[in-house]
């Protein structure tokens, strides 16, 4: 897992490893894995958005944590295409974002 270049003195983002495919059928729920790193000197919130998929197939944005400097943290979304979705393959991507938890 490589890391965006960074600016001097800018705070490291969080690191996440996906299941790069995610397999279900209309009707099914499938569970997409995310397991989170808060790369940070600090405790942080961590919010996971799922993006590029019709919102009712997924739960709202999820907040984690505090999470602790060096911590880790294990999200499980459900992920439903509703009855009725054609076959194919729909990409999606999946957002973290650190935010200060005072």
């Amino acid at each position: 897992m490589s890391q965006p270049p960074r600016l001097p003195d800018a705070e490291p983002p969080p690191i996440a490893q996906l299941t790069p495919l995610t397999r279900t059928g209309a009707g099914h729920t499938a569970e997409i894995v995310l397991d989170l790193v808060n790369a940070a000197a600090v405790p942080r919130l961590l919010t996971v958005t799922v993006l590029g998929l019709d919102a009712d197939w997924l739960p709202r944005p999820v907040l984690l944590g505090p999470v602790p400097a060096g911590g880790s943290a294990r999200v499980e979304l459900g992920l439903r295409p509703p009855s009725g979705t054609l076959p194919a393959s729909y990409p999606y991507a999946v957002a973290v974002q650190a935010g200060d938890p005072r």
